[in-house]
């Protein structure tokens, strides 16, 4: 979480309490007074600024906000595709100065290779961190069955649904066993029954497999699924307007809408979003 962390929106007395699996551990990704910024052909403009986070092992934080708020330049910088123009991010206590194998991407276009089938996709990101072809296949085996596909190995990506494609995509970044898993807005393109589906099944991976993520989005309903802890962003430039843990405890599904409070939350994180929304400032997700 932010360590600017207000108090959460306040749901009824009668509602479900906040998640106490919080470790008092260090956090496993620290950002620190993160500012991002470009350069126009007039001037420098900044995307982000004085971003801080905490996330602990284990944990999902979910980056909510409209579009062009900056949660994608933030996961960006914590993968090392973006170098911070100040502050820093660090994983374990490591620097990050760049792309590294304790970073795991899964994007909104999936970037899969069409040309192999399931299994190759999953095996393709362990070339260099498995020595032998057997031990590479069996450790795509073994998260192909965990992502549902066993008995479509051997198909190729062009005869995928979308969900079956979806899970592919975090198959070959977990597979690789990454510290944290960044995910941009992964489900956005799928239907609304298949969404709902791939949100629980990543809850039931994080759960079973201890796994620390950080997760893009723009939707109240997907954040309050999916995520530990919700930092709310907006502004220009993008900030962190508000930060809080989950006051529905895991585990949580689609209809975690019905627990008492959740209007009141929803509502309350609406307020924050619809305040800090600028649709005249550049587009920099």
């Amino acid at each position: 979480m932010s360590r600017n962390t207000t108090a959460p929106p306040p749901p009824r007395s009668d509602a479900a309490t906040p998640d106490q699996s919080v470790s008092t551990e260090a956090p496993l990704l620290q950002v620190r007074d993160l500012r991002l910024s470009f350069q126009t052909r007039e001037r420098q403009v900044d995307a982000v600024t004085d971003v801080s986070l905490d996330v602990q092992r284990g944990r999902t934080l979910c980056l909510l906000g409209p579009s062009g708020c900056g949660k994608s330049s933030v996961l960006n910088a914590i993968a090392g595709f973006l170098t911070p123009s100040q502050g820093e991010v660090l994983v374990a206590s490591r620097l990050v100065d760049g792309p590294g194998p304790d970073r795991g991407m899964v994007f909104q276009d999936l970037a899969l290779y069409p040309w192999h089938n399931i299994q190759r996709n999953v095996e393709f990101g362990l070339r260099h961190l498995l020595p032998t072809r057997a031990e590479r296949h069996e450790r795509a085996r073994s998260w192909i069955d965990r992502v549902r596909l066993t008995g479509h190995e051997s198909k190729r990506v062009n005869e995928l649904s979308g969900g079956m494609a979806q899970r592919v995509a975090i198959a070959r970044c977990l597979a690789a066993e990454p510290s944290v898993v960044l995910m941009d807005e992964p489900f956005a393109a799928l239907d609304a029954h298949t969404r709902i589906n791939m949100q629980e099944l990543l809850a039931q991976l994080v759960a079973d497999y201890g796994m620390t993520v950080v997760f893009v989005t723009h939707d109240i309903d997907e954040a309050l699924i999916v995520g530990d802890a919700v930092a709310v962003m907006g502004g220009a430039p993008g900030r962190i307007v508000e930060s809080f843990e989950n006051p529905f405890a895991r585990p949580r599904s689609h209809l975690v809408y019905r627990q008492p409070g959740y209007g009141e939350v929803k509502a309350r994180i609406f307020d924050l979003i619809g305040g800090h929304h600028d649709t005249d400032r550049p587009n920099q997700e």
